[in-house]
């Protein structure tokens, strides 16, 4: 049984494209590719991380190096931040979790709620294209929602965000940093099997609807240990970059995509 195999089996997480006027060029050639895939469902089969260069620096290299490196070339307060991290037990990001799980029932990653504490929220199932954020957004604004999830008990203020805490839709990300998925949304390149990231949606979704104070983006932690042993340990580092550098915090969520396979692999 390959990685992959045992990757789908042990944690399905969500992969779901639909296919836009405008995606289609830009996926046309990955149709054969993506066949192996469930498009439509809530879940999906997991990408195995692309092997990444056998060198002695790679070996001996440890997540928390990867993360100190970071810091340094953000110019951020490192020894702060490492401080932080080492004495850490990483609350914020399991309650996150476990909130998640005994209020919304176990989620693949990422996972998005888009709409508002009055109205509810529409959920939607992995690494969606920008025009089913539009329409979930569209049905909110319009008040035309049916079926509406709750995200009581789920706290939004005080998390990583983007834009104005004003914005009258909320777009609730549950992200996991070792997620292939959750990179290729947030536009980094995770797999040359899935092409997702050069549709840019989150970036689309800022320009579009974040920056004109439409929709506040919010981030929220899904750590799956057992899928991504490492990824704890990123979520742990980011939390520590917002506590003590917060607006530092997106460039060092960025970087964590970019460098993925490095702190994955230590």
């Amino acid at each position: 049984m390959s990685d992959e195999d045992e990757d789908t089996q042990e944690h399905k997480q969500g992969f779901e494209i639909e296919l836009g006027v405008k995606q289609m060029v830009v996926l046309s050639a990955a149709v054969s590719l993506l066949a192996g895939f469930s498009a439509g469902t809530a879940f999906g089969a997991s990408i195995a991380p692309e092997p990444a260069a056998d060198t002695k620096d790679s070996e001996e290299e440890t997540p928390k190096d990867v993360f100190r490196q970071i810091s340094n070339d953000l110019e951020l307060d490192t020894e702060r931040v490492m401080q932080c991290y080492e004495n850490s037990s990483n609350d914020e990001a399991i309650q996150d979790r476990d909130n998640a799980v005994r209020n919304l029932g176990g989620l693949g990653t990422p996972s998005f709620f888009v709409g508002n504490r009055e109205k509810g929220f529409i959920k939607i199932s992995g690494a969606q294209t920008l025009p089913r954020f539009e329409e979930a957004i569209g049905r909110i604004q319009n008040g035309s929602v049916e079926n509406a999830t709750s995200l009581e008990g789920i706290e939004l203020e005080g998390e990583p965000s983007k834009g104005s805490p004003d914005a009258p839709v909320k777009v609730v990300e549950y992200n996991e940093f070792g997620c292939p998925f959750c990179a290729e949304w947030n536009g980094f390149d995770a797999s040359s099997r899935v092409p997702i990231d050069r549709l840019q949606i989150a970036d689309s979704l800022e320009s579009q609807y974040v920056e004109n104070g439409e929709v506040q983006l919010i981030s929220k932690d899904y750590p799956a240990p057992r899928l991504h042993p490492n990824g704890p340990m990123a979520h742990k580092a980011a939390n520590c970059v917002y506590r003590h550098e917060e607006d530092s915090y997106w460039e060092f969520h960025d970087r964590l995509f970019e460098n993925r396979d490095r702190w994955m692999r230590g």
